[in-house]
């Protein structure tokens, strides 16, 4: 190949471009029916190569570096596309291109103008942020372009258990600002102009292959129809494989765990049933949003409430508190007290003693010294007198004492704490999911897959595959052999496209 990669073929040239990780890589292997044709490790988003695939039933493929990621290789993509590069980064003079043939055959080339698509696959990832750069890049592309060479692929990623990725607010958001930048270019967002797959599993390939085909127009058709022709014979058994292992990591964990009530548990289930019907709706008409009709719903809540019923287990516990019983009785006295007279200890006071006695002194006048003179001899006057001699001791009184005695007699009683039954109460246990949701989600698989839901007797349906899933797997459950089952495996061969 020289200067010009486009050479004068009829083989339909689709061109797939998108974030790094959006998936581009991966859905080229899926319509190839082959792994690691192309590289899903993200690493060829950042260089300077495209990939350029030719199909067996005549396609051209091309997968180019990756955008809004790697301001050094974005260029590259730009160039690839015609459009304008930008400035500010390291400019694309050359591209290599690496054409992969029929046979793993890989031939190198270099170029130094566009590829000229005849249409331009725009991957989303819905749960990722669309940014300024992601807006920046869809209008210099619809500049381009225009809308009508455009179709944009919602690649619905998988989580744990196979539950999807992005939230349905997380696709209306990622919907409504494409929508924005188309309307701001000019040109309105048409919903057949939006598809969403599930790039590793191949889920919603075939619509991608139809919208892909009426875009391209008649004379591209063919190749596109035996393409569809060819996905749909080699592409079931990839995809439920796939599915199979999804399925049953997701019924493993949903087996494992309990409800705690019955209202939590209807919520539970709703949720799961719901992750059933998002899982599905890449690959049907159903969408996670979709209003079940009155008679399904009834159903569901009928199946619901019987396999809540039976995982619910009651038993009765007794009620049990410690009460006061009486151990034996006794007589013990009343004592009282009071106050008597111990005349054994008397209050004694020692008290002076005093004698009257004749003394002499000093007289009172002359007359009384002159009569003691005469008398006595002395100048004296004897007088009376009272002097203290002595003491002795006088009893007045004697001291109280405290004297206990029995007033009387009562009964005491000896007690002791004992355990006793004094009612019952009802205690709810749950039972793991297990094999009892397990077989109620397969059988909602089966109905939203087959879209019986729109058609009369769905209801019905659903309580018959119910009872199949229920039967065939039995009251045990091991979840890494649930799909390995013969008859789980006939029952699921329509949701996994093998019927």
């Amino acid at each position: 190949m020289n200067d010009r990669v486009r050479a004068t073929d009829t083989l339909p040239r689709i061109v797939a471009t998108g974030q790094t990780g959006a998936g581009k890589s991966t859905l080229g292997n899926t319509l190839l029916g082959v792994d690691g044709v192309l590289d899903t490790s993200g690493r060829i988003n950042c260089t300077d190569r495209v990939h350029r695939v030719l199909f067996p039933r005549g396609l051209e493929y091309a997968d180019l570096p990756g955008v809004a990621s790697d301001e050094a290789f974005e260029n590259y993509n730009r160039m690839a596309l015609g459009l304008p590069q930008v400035d500010t980064w390291p400019r694309a003079q050359r591209l290599t291109v690496v054409t992969h043939r029929p046979g793993g055959r890989r031939q190198a080339t270099t170029a130094a103008t566009d590829l000229r698509p005849d249409l331009v696959l725009y991957l989303i990832a819905p749960h990722r942020a669309f940014g300024y750069s992601d807006v920046a890049y869809l209008s210099d592309l619809i500049a381009c372009h225009g809308v009508d060479r455009i179709l944009f692929v919602l690649n619905l990623f998988d989580g744990a258990g196979g539950v999807r990725v992005a939230t349905d607010q997380n696709i209306a958001d990622v919907t409504g600002e494409v929508a924005k930048v188309c309307l701001d270019s000019g040109h309105e967002l048409r919903p057949e102009r939006l598809v969403r797959i599930s790039c590793r599993t191949g889920a919603g390939l075939p619509r991608l292959i139809e919208a892909i085909a009426e875009l391209v127009g008649p004379r591209h058709r063919k190749p596109l129809a035996d393409l569809l022709t060819y996905q749909r014979k080699e592409a079931p058994a990839r995809w439920s494989a796939q599915l199979g292992e999804a399925l049953g990591t997701f019924l493993a964990s949903v087996g494992a765990e309990s409800p705690s009530s019955l209202e939590k548990g209807r919520e539970v289930l709703a949720g799961y049933r719901d992750d059933v019907v998002a899982a599905f709706a890449a690959e049907s008409p159903w969408t996670p949003d979709h209003r079940w009709p009155d008679g399904l719903a009834a159903a569901w809540d009928t199946l619901a409430g019987t396999v809540l019923d039976d995982l619910r287990k009651e038993h009765r516990d007794p009620v049990v508190e410690m009460r006061t019983v009486v151990v034996s009785t006794e007589q013990v006295p009343i004592w009282g007290s009071r106050k008597e007279t111990d005349y054994s200890d008397p209050k004694i006071e020692r008290e002076k003693v005093y004698e009257y006695r004749m003394v002499e002194g000093p007289p009172d006048d002359v007359i009384e010294g002159v009569i003691g003179w005469f008398e006595h001899g002395r100048y004296t006057q004897k007088r009376r007198k009272k002097v203290h001699v002595g003491y002795r001791d006088k009893i007045v009184g004697y001291h109280k004492r405290r004297v206990d005695y029995i007033t009387g007699y009562e009964t005491v009683k000896k007690t002791k704490k004992v355990p006793q039954v004094v009612d019952e109460r009802v205690v709810v246990t749950w039972e793991p999911y297990g094999p009892q949701v397990a077989a109620l989600l397969l059988a909602v698989c089966l109905v939203v897959f087959e879209d019986l839901a729109e058609k009369p007797g769905g209801a019905n349906r659903l309580r018959r595959r119910f009872a199949q899933a229920r039967k065939a797997l039995g009251d045990s459950y091991d979840p890494a052999s649930l799909l390995a089952d013969p008859e789980v495996a006939r029952l699921m061969a329509p949701a996994m496209g093998l019927a």
